[in-house]
């Protein structure tokens, strides 16, 4: 992927009024970029450089008449392989990072390192790829699923599908709608479980629905045997031509975990799709996320990625209109990110982008695990907040036990403003922004303070005053 030359204005994306010469291309996320890799290290370690979001108040740069630097010469790799996580449009982070724009993004996505090892994983099958590739009436699905599902046991389809993959690892032009790169071809239904209801689908639907794992849950096994049946033959005919390739499947909602009773092939790469915001809710996701993760793990030598939920309750909140109780998980994510690392876990795919400094903190320890989160927090409230850094750091802070003192996330309304964000809570949390907005001294201090008051505290106070009149009621 290229940045087009004539879209990315350098000008722009570094805060400066005037256009420059001439735009610039900038690498594609995937491209080979060493050097880069190379600059922004040199930049940060030895020269004290933090980039904190993509607009020129969101970084910190030291200023000094000489620079002297002293080391040994450096060599290394990023630790997670590929890192897909791009977004900053939703209301919290869209303000701390001061509205920044498409130009400051895509310099800021780079210089956060998003990219790594090409890889792919999406959904594939869907109403653009049925109407226009794969509009065989043979193989459309029978019943409610017609126009956005397929028949999965149709021998036609696998063959379809399989040439498909041929085609774009033969190097020829990718398919419309489909999702592929490097040695990666995915191959993933659309999203519902209008599943074709002829009489084989049927058949292996109901050995398949006879699997009871994560039952209760989104992510579960109903149709695991069902799915991963389709994969594994398009799998085994792309081997024949091209042993060393892979066909990717994710690990989603109905069929989560492995399937029993169904040896899948050596060239099936798997996503499992994992939330990683409900870190703190281990009454519900988290364990049988947990499972379905363990289960993968043992299921055979294979590439494994991961789809990780970064999006709750941000997202149920932009949605549904309303203003949720945010979550902050310094400790969730250093610690699920160094056991991805440990397991093998080549990248991650960044699914919802929901606050500037867990963001930060996920980006860092993905490109290098031996990181300390309570070092990169403590050095952002004081490089970032200066004179006001102590009251912003507790107001982080607190809001992170509030979450995990209650276990759970707060995606509605009632779990945000009746047991998170109760009148106690808030007022204690108003202490702190208020004392903040005090001790903030510079000019930079004020405005990035201004940047998580009106952000995150302004937010929340927003959605509060709307529930406790309807709750009173």
């Amino acid at each position: 992927m290229k940045i087009s030359v004539n879209g990315y204005d350098y000008h722009k994306a570094t805060g400066q009024t005037e256009q420059g010469a001439k735009p610039i291309a900038l690498p594609g996320f995937f491209d080979d970029q060493g050097t880069c890799y190379a600059t922004y290290h040199f930049l940060e370690q030895f020269c004290g450089v933090r980039w904190y979001g993509p607009t020129e108040l969101n970084i910190v740069l030291p200023s000094q008449k000489t620079l002297a630097v002293r080391g040994s010469e450096i060599r290394r790799a990023r630790d997670l392989k590929h890192i897909h996580a791009l977004g900053g449009g939703w209301p919290i982070i869209k303000v701390q990072w001061n509205n920044p724009n498409d130009d400051e993004l895509n310099l800021y996505w780079r210089r956060m390192r998003i990219g790594g090892e090409k890889w792919a994983g999406n959904h594939t099958i869907w109403r653009n790829t049925v109407r226009k590739v794969f509009n065989n009436p043979e193989y459309q699905a029978k019943g409610r699923g017609s126009g956005s599902q397929l028949c999965y046991t149709n021998p036609k389809l696998v063959q379809e599908v399989a040439h498909a993959a041929r085609d774009y690892f033969d190097g020829k032009e990718l398919r419309d709608g489909f999702k592929a790169m490097g040695d990666y071809f995915a191959v993933v239904p659309d999203d519902n479980y209008s599943w074709c209801e002829c009489e084989k689908c049927r058949e292996i639907l109901a050995v398949s629905e006879k699997d009871k794992r994560g039952k209760g849950y989104f992510s579960n096994a109903r149709n695991s045997y069902y799915i991963f049946n389709f994969v594994n033959e398009v799998a085994k005919e792309v081997r024949k031509t091209h042993p060393h390739k892979f066909i990717v499947a994710l690990a989603y909602s109905s069929y989560s975990y492995p399937p029993k009773g169904l040896e899948l092939e050596s060239n099936v790469c798997v996503a499992p799709c994992l939330h990683i915001c409900y870190g703190y809710d281990k009454r519900t996701y988290y364990e049988n996320d947990m499972a379905i993760y363990s289960a993968w793990l043992k299921a055979g030598d294979r590439p494994l990625y991961l789809w990780n939920y970064f999006h709750h309750p941000m997202e149920p909140a932009v949605i549904g209109k309303w203003n949720c109780f945010p979550c902050f998980m310094p400790d969730v994510i250093s610690r699920e990110i160094k056991r991805y690392h440990k397991d093998g876990i080549r990248g991650v795919f960044l699914c919802g982008i929901g606050q500037q400094l867990d963001y930060y903190l996920y980006t860092q320890t993905a490109f290098n695990v031996n990181t300390d989160y309570r070092q990169i927090v403590d050095e952002f409230f004081n490089l970032y907040f200066g004179g006001a850094a102590e009251p912003m750091k507790k107001f982080y802070y607190r809001i992170s036990e509030i979450n995990r003192e209650e276990g759970l996330v707060g995606t509605n309304p009632k779990n945000s403003w009746a047991k998170l964000g109760t009148p106690e809570r808030m007022k204690e949390l108003g202490i702190y922004i208020d004392e903040a907005v005090k001790l903030a001294g510079t000019d930079i201090e004020k405005r990035r303070v201004e940047t998580w008051k009106s952000g995150v505290w302004e937010y929340m106070n927003a959605g509060y005053r709307q529930f406790y009149p309807r709750a009173k009621e």
